[in-house]
């Protein structure tokens, strides 16, 4: 059988050639290949129909009466972190998935960036194409472009590479959320980053100190589980500024959330709490399955079956709301 698969990987051009053997065919290496990468699709509309859909009526329920005020507001901030997130990574998935099929390897765009102990941590796995490019055609150029121009002596207790990177990331970032729109809320979202890495980056022996001196480096477990809650709760309350339509949507939105009135309506959103945790559930067991490996072992017909579930799920918890994707908009 002579018929090869071009495939594009790292940017050069390879040739798949189908195994050769008794009872073996194109049609059949093709079937296998797209049964292979289709887990990539399903997992992306699962994540952008049963859960980011879902979640956002809510959110948008929330955010366009901010007045009702209570719990509804801190899971509104809590939930749209987690509608961006699947919206946008579904899209991703199944763009990876599809390029795979057609012979191309894409790049992976998110590695669970909630799980980051640090906004630097966080930008290394959101959206990775987008930061990798505001790194090397911005961020690099800026801060080379600053420390050349500073004197080697320190200012204010910081040496000329602080400096530089804290010019070069907060001009970056500034620039990243006005890349999102034309609008405050999107500029101060970026400037809210930029920022706070430059605080990260020029009190980072500081806070080393501050570690050692309260016993932290003896827990690691609990100093590790404490860097991830405070990061996501940054990205959280920054994602107010994103999703409201104004400075002073944004406002009076953190003002009811932190204000008296936080727990004079106690209702829990019960069942899209649920949709988060099996959210995260899946996704556990989604980055756990590879170090088990026992997945790839079933039988043929018990995956094709655990797919069949998998998508009756998706059919019952999908939302006919004809929602694009919140991305397609930038």
């Amino acid at each position: 059988m002579g018929e090869r698969i071009r495939c594009r990987r790292g940017g050069v051009d390879e040739f798949l050639t189908p195994p050769r053997g008794r009872g073996y065919s194109l049609r059949r290496f093709l079937k296998e290949l797209i049964v292979r990468e289709g887990h990539s699709r399903v997992w992306g509309l699962f994540k952008k129909m049963a859960v980011a859909d879902r979640l956002a009526l809510f959110v948008d329920s929330v955010f366009s009466n901010p007045q009702a005020g209570g719990l509804s507001l801190v899971f509104g901030a809590y939930f749209f972190a987690f509608q961006i997130y699947c919206d946008f990574s579904g899209y991703s998935d199944i763009a990876i998935g599809l390029s795979r099929i057609l012979g191309y390897e894409s790049t992976e765009n998110f590695r669970t960036p909630y799980a980051s102990r640090s906004v630097a941590e966080f930008w290394s796995r959101w959206h990775i194409s987008l930061s990798t490019w505001l790194r090397d055609y911005l961020f690099l150029p800026l801060a080379y472009g600053v420390m050349r121009r500073i004197p080697s002596t320190s200012r204010l207790s910081a040496h000329a590479d602080v400096w530089a990177y804290g010019i070069g990331i907060v001009l970056t970032m500034g620039l990243a959320g006005l890349w999102h729109g034309a609008a405050w809320t999107f500029v101060i979202w970026g400037l809210m980053y930029g920022l706070l890495l430059f605080l990260s980056n020029a009190t980072k022996k500081l806070r080393r100190r501050l570690v050692r001196k309260i016993g932290l480096h003896r827990r690691p477990a609990f100093h590790h589980g404490l860097q991830v809650f405070l990061t996501f709760n940054f990205v959280c309350f920054a994602w107010v500024f994103f999703r409201s339509e104004s400075l002073a949507a944004a406002g009076g939105y953190l003002r009811r959330m932190f204000g008296p009135s936080l727990f004079a309506e106690p209702r829990i959103p019960v069942f899209h709490l649920l949709l988060v945790l099996l959210f995260i559930g899946f996704e556990a067991f989604r980055k756990a399955a590879p170090r088990w490996n026992w997945p790839e072992r079933l039988p043929r017909p018990l995956k094709i079956a655990g797919l069949a579930l998998f998508l009756c799920l998706i059919a019952i918890l999908a939302v006919d709301t004809h929602n694009e994707f919140i991305y397609a908009t930038f």
